[in-house]
């Protein structure tokens, strides 16, 4: 898929890209991108707003890059990213 392609695929449910150039020059490489979201697992404000991002990270994982988020997301109160004692699939 083109960069402009991919570009427009992207911008779907949007309101802005910031800054755009800057994506669209890392697309034209053609080399898969690395997109990370962070989030604290262990916040008690997590809720399904927080979806809207990980669709978008997979949709950059449909478009071949590589996109990861939250590794744990889970009540145990000791849990933080699946670095603690608490034992997290």
């Amino acid at each position: 898929m083109t960069a402009a392609a991919q570009l427009a695929a992207l911008r779907r449910g949007v309101v802005s890209i910031l800054p755009e150039e800057e994506l669209r020059a890392r697309l034209e490489t053609g080399r898969p991108l690395r997109v990370k979201l962070g989030v604290d697992p262990t916040a008690p404000d997590i809720h399904l707003g927080h979806t809207v991002p990980l669709e978008k990270l997979r949709q950059f994982q449909d478009l071949g890059h590589q996109a990861s988020g939250p590794r744990c997301v889970t009540t145990a109160s000791g849990c933080r990213s699946c670095r603690s004692k608490t034992s997290c699939a």
